[in-house]
Order: structure tokens, then sequence, then C-alpha cells
């Protein structure tokens, strides 16, 4: 016999509007979509006991349909220019194990190499990432525990940021980007957890 889940009621923590709250993905689904109709990933987290799920971490007591519908549509502009330029594996030709050398621009050594990218929608991709870094802080998963380190202030400026599509200034929440070259093998899609000191 199915369950019937029934749908809960908030606010959403994106938008402030009150409604009934519908399933969010914290990681896209477009990037972390398994490959194999019924496979299961196994999911952790910091202090977390694993789990196998069907799908990549979401919460559905985090935005209503209004706050999603913006989620969703950050997601498409900035995962469709990552595709574009190649940037993940989504975007990449089946057959391909490496990134093809017509892709690099200078290669320093075997391991190592630059890419000069043109026609980049930068706003969009960095709105993509602003936009987990925010579902990862807002969400009440114990996986995400680990992410809720911001101030008041600057949760505020997040939200803004998010809910106005906007990217700001880049040194408000800087990023780095490092591409994987190779495919690799594939995997349960867990983030990885990293500190990194900054100047």
């Amino acid at each position: 016999m199915n369950k019937k889940t029934t749908k809960k009621e908030g606010l959403c923590a994106l938008t402030g509007n009150r409604g009934l709250y519908v399933k969010a993905h914290i990681i896209p689904l477009a990037v972390t979509r398994l490959d194999v109709l019924g496979e299961r990933a196994r999911q952790t987290g910091l202090d977390v006991i694993p789990g196998w799920r069907s799908t990549s971490w979401y919460d559905d007591e985090l935005v209503t349909q209004s706050g999603e519908d913006i989620l969703k549509a950050i997601d498409s502009d900035g995962i469709n220019d990552l595709k574009k330029h190649k940037l993940i594996w989504s975007g990449w030709q089946n057959e391909w194990n490496k990134l093809p050398d017509e892709y690099i621009s200078h290669r320093f050594s075997e391991h190592l190499a630059v890419r000069k990218l043109d026609n980049v929608s930068f706003d969009a991709i960095r709105l993509l990432y602003l936009s987990i870094l925010w579902r990862s802080i807002s969400s009440k998963r114990k996986e995400m525990a680990y992410v809720k380190n911001l101030s008041t202030i600057n949760m505020d400026l997040l939200r803004d940021m998010v809910i106005n599509r906007n990217p700001s200034d880049y040194f408000k929440f800087p990023m780095i980007l490092n591409q994987i070259s190779t495919r690799g093998t594939l995997h349960n899609r867990t983030p990885i957890f990293e500190e990194r000191a900054f100047d």
C-alpha cells in the first residue's frame, strides 16, 4: 500500500510568502541525476548515518512554489552555460573520457592546464553557486549543518542576491571553480567537504 504524503504549509525561506512547501533540490537535479533507471546513490554528511536515495539531497520544507520557480530559473541559466562551455560532464560528448585538447588554452603539465573561455555568462554561473550556498545554509537537513556559519547580515544579503537574481560584486562571497578534465568513474556524487584559507 502506498503512503500518501501530505504537503506541509509554512513560510517560504526565500520569498517570505506563506504557502504549501514543494520539494526543492539543494544541489540541482540536472547535475546529480543518476544515469541508470532505478539506480540509488549513497548519501551522507558529517555525523550523519549514510542512507540510500533515488535522487540528490532535497528539502521539502524550504520553499513554496514561488521560491522554487526562482531557483529553477537560476539553475536553468547557470547549468546551460556550464554545459555550453563543457565545464560539467553532462555537457561532454558521451565518448569523451577527458576534455579534448582543443578546449585547452595552455598546458603546464599532464595534470595541470588553463582554459580561456569566451562569451561566458559569469553572472548566471555565479548566481547558480550563490543559490546552492543559500539553499545549503537555509536547509534544516542534518547533512547541511556544517555550512551554517554566516551572520544574519550576510545571510540577508545572500538571500536578496538570490531572490533578485543579482550576482552583486565578486568580492562578496568569492568563489573559485576548478574543472576536472577527466570524466572519472561514476560515483555517488556526494559533495566533498574542504576548508581553504584566503588572504
